[in-house]
């Protein structure tokens, strides 16, 4: 009787679930792009499709530990053999002790690395959310390793992987749209759905893979091919050059699948293509004669699917009924020949079995030797009994503020920190619990009223039905579908990239919330829907993300890589139109939290069976289970903006640049800032440098006089003259020409045959100005120049 009520399964048409199926398989292509070698196996936090086509070459602990997470559910999907999980998992690993051997402290890794020179970057920050979310993950995937090593060799999921490739092959095909008639797309796609058929057909029965693997290899597959090909020429117009790569991408995808599957078989279980092209003269052999009853015996003797640890003991078991075989007189030289090849085989996959064994109870332990290395105690706030949100190592100093909620994504650093015993029980009792009614629930509320803060544990940790914690998810969810309903927009509003690019081109990041479930003041003043976050719900209503993915669809947010990371409807203010912007772009984090979810959904909650398989979890899951106050106080909380405070939304455009004329009357200036550190450049050359008010460098506020500033001096080395790069002291022999914008200023001069473009801009994320000098020879000859920057450094 004391034991919690078993969750209610939700059950979905077998269409709906076939959409999650291959919404999961294009997520997981996200991480066969882009985690190699080039990045040291290290996930980079995100791709920038539009603009610039960018990879983002940087990581973070969340974002391997969703990497690694998400490996194990491609495992879990069909999408990787048992050998390829293997080596993923021990290629990261591999680079995860390169870091700790040299860098990282008490045991932790730094928040942010350069994955293309394994070096961290500044600040070095240890994040107590984000080791929690890595130690974690690190638990589950040695729990997963060890689950792998038991799993049959041949399981039915390769083969649900490899339809899940090839229906999303069809997807792609039926997406060339107009420009190819429908009746020639039909007869590809027929043949697709047909293939898919027919794979699926056989996962079931692991003996008829051979036989299956030959005939897509040899048959379907350059039909399908040939028949892709015909359709790209036959367009009109022709393809774009993205429709292309994407059915070059999931072709190649089938056949790296198809590759898998039969390296699987020939190392697991070798003799399965060898029994299925026998000899005849063991087929025909009579039915009582010796050699049909030594046939019967040794095909009894080798199982179609065994698992790793039984593949020894099936090979012994296969040499002796091939010995007995062997004794058999009147073997043909063929038979002689296969039973040759069948026992070669038979060593080999011994040997292999061996090996993997080893290779993945020695990722098991890694795994944990690396999540128990990390020391959350001096990220513990024994005072406070909370948790601090990190250690500043640049500076040698604690982050000043803390996680002080239930409903808190740093709730898994806390059960590990727990469970690990680096901090007292009691701290779980000190996180609060505020509680607030939300449509007629009492809930507890988050600092940012966030998917992400109820929902991202659940990936992992269990939620007992009747607790606070669960009820507050549901109240969550239910809040964000009405939130989403009353403006008429998709729902899932969590923190994300959004439609806004900063100086580098890149989409903006933060916090986006729902009023009514979290304690900030500004929820719910913007309305960006991040697709992550609604998939974070499927425990809790998965009905509502169904009908949430059409909606998205709709909206063309599904790309090669799954679901961009978020479309922009804009300020929430009534009355404006709502004119969604697509943030085309694929966090790496994200990407994870949804192949995870969609895995955890599929798969029976893998993830959350391995999590709480630890023995160190088992200790502290009784917390989980805390009881629902009868009574409590609740909280009032804070107004929302006012409405006059949204501005309404403006269309990004462009950022442009215009031309100073030459010469001016009087000089113009252009002031560009930080927020900390300021530059004013002036049309002359001329300016003046400022960091939080102070004066660096001296200008000139009267025009009258001689302008001061920064210069860049040019020296000729051969023909000894000196002149400045763009007005000043030494002007050039032509006059400058400027051109201004709102993040950068260029100064451009000429001097003889030498062209000298000078551009001025000032970090936007540290206190420092840039001057990038270009120099142009229109001489024909080389020079030998000299470059020399000079400027008034004011004292006091």
């Amino acid at each position: 009787m004391s034991r919690a009520p078993a969750e209610e399964v939700p059950v979905l048409p077998a269409a709906e679930l076939r959409k999650l199926r291959l919404l999961a398989r294009r997520t997981w292509h996200f991480y066969e792009q882009f985690v190699g070698p080039e990045d040291h196996w290290l996930p980079p936090d995100n791709f920038q499709e539009e603009p610039g086509g960018i990879v983002a070459h940087r990581t973070s602990p969340t974002n391997i530990g969703m990497m690694l997470l998400s490996t194990l559910a491609a495992y879990d999907l069909g999408y990787l053999n048992v050998d390829g999980l293997a080596t993923r998992l021990r290629s990261t690993l591999e680079t995860l002790a390169r870091l700790d051997g040299k860098d990282g402290h008490r045991g932790h890794l730094w928040n942010w690395y350069d994955t293309l020179r394994l070096a961290p970057l500044e600040p070095r920050y240890v994040s107590t959310v984000d080791s929690g979310n890595l130690a974690c993950a690190l638990l589950v995937v040695g729990h997963g390793c060890r689950e792998a090593a038991r799993a049959p060799v041949l399981r039915q999921e390769l083969c649900r992987g490899f339809a899940d490739t090839v229906a999303v092959l069809a997807e792609s095909v039926q997406a060339m749209g107009p420009a190819v008639p429908r009746e020639e797309t039909g007869s590809v796609t027929s043949d697709l759905a047909r293939l898919g058929e027919r794979i699926e057909g056989c996962g079931g029965d692991a003996a008829s893979w051979p036989v299956l693997l030959s005939e897509v290899e040899e048959e379907w597959l350059p039909r399908i091919e040939e028949g892709i090909v015909a359709l790209a020429e036959a367009s009109a117009p022709r393809l774009d050059e993205s429709a292309v790569r994407e059915l070059r991408a999931w072709t190649e995808s089938l056949r790296s699948h198809l590759f898998r599957v039969r390296r699987v078989i020939e190392t697991r279980a070798p003799w399965l293509p060898l029994l299925a092209q026998p000899p005849r003269g063991l087929t025909l052999a009579e039915e009582e004669s010796g050699i049909a009853q030594a046939w019967r015996a040794l095909r009894a003797a080798l199982p179609a699917s065994p698992r790793l640890p039984e593949i020894a003991a099936v090979c012994a078991a296969g040499r002796a009924r091939l010995a007995r075989l062997e004794e058999q007189g009147g073997l043909s030289p063929e038979i002689r020949a296969w039973t040759a090849r069948l026992r070669e085989a038979l060593d080999q996959a011994e040997e292999g079995a061996a090996s993997l064994l080893r290779d993945l109870d020695g990722l098991s332990a890694l795994c944990a030797v690396h999540a128990l290395a990390m020391d959350f105690t001096f990220l513990y706030d024994r005072d406070r009994q909370l948790f601090r949100i990190g250690y500043n190592a640049s500076t040698g100093e604690p982050d000043p503020n803390h996680y002080d909620l239930l409903a808190s994504e740093a709730r898994l650093a806390s059960l590990f920190a727990l469970a690990k015993g680096d901090a007292p029980p009691s701290h779980w009792l000190h996180l609060g619990r505020p509680f607030a009614r939300v449509d007629g629930v009492a809930a507890l509320l988050s600092w940012g009223g966030t998917m992400f803060e109820y929902l991202m544990p659940r990936l992992l940790a269990r939620a007992p039905e009747d607790t606070p914690l669960t009820r507050s998810c549901r109240a969550a969810v239910d809040r964000q579908l009405r939130f989403a309903g009353e403006h008429g927009i998709p729902w899932g509003i969590s923190e994300s990239g959004y439609a806004e690019l900063d100086a580098h081109r890149n989409y903006r990041y933060r916090a986006f919330g729902v009023p009514g479930i979290g304690l900030r003041r500004d929820l719910g003043d913007r309305l960006v829907v991040a697709p992550y976050a609604s998939f974070l719900a499927l425990p809790f209503n998965p009905e509502a993300v169904c009908r949430n993915l059409d909606h998205l669809t709709r909206l063309r947010l599904l790309g090669r890589y799954g679901l961009f990371e978020a479309v922009d409807f804009g300020p929430a203010s009534a009355g404006l139109p709502r004119r969604p912007q697509i943030v085309r772009s694929y966090m790496a984090h994200h990407q994870g939290m949804i192949l995870v979810a969609l895995d955890n959904f599929l798969s029976g909650d893998p993830m959350l069976r391995r999590f709480h398989a630890d023995p160190r979890i088992e200790t502290v899951e009784p917390l989980l289970h805390e009881q629902v106050p009868r009574y409590v106080p609740l909280r009032e909380l804070p107004a929302g903006p006012a409405e006059p405070q949204v501005a309404p939304p403006r269309a990004e455009g462009a950022v442009g640049s215009w031309r100073i004329p030459a010469p001016a009357e009087l000089p113009q200036a252009q002031l560009l800032s930080n927020g900390h550190y300021s530059v004013l450049v002036k049309s002359c050359g001329g300016g003046s440098s400022r960091w939080n008010g102070r004066v660096l460098v001296r200008g000139e506020a009267d025009p009258a006089l001689e302008s001061r500033g920064t210069w860049i001096y040019v020296e000729d080395l051969d023909a000894g003259e000196v002149w400045t790069a763009a007005g000043g002291p030494c002007p050039p022999g032509e006059p400058c020409e400027v051109h201004f914008a709102p993040h950068l200023a260029e100064l451009r001069s000429r001097h003889r045959d030498l062209t000298v473009r000078v551009t001025i801009a000032v970090a936007p994320a540290d206190d420092l100005e840039v001057r990038l000098v270009r120099v142009a020879n229109a001489s024909g000859r080389p020079r030998r120049l000299a470059l020399t920057s000079y400027g008034e450094v004011a004292l006091a």
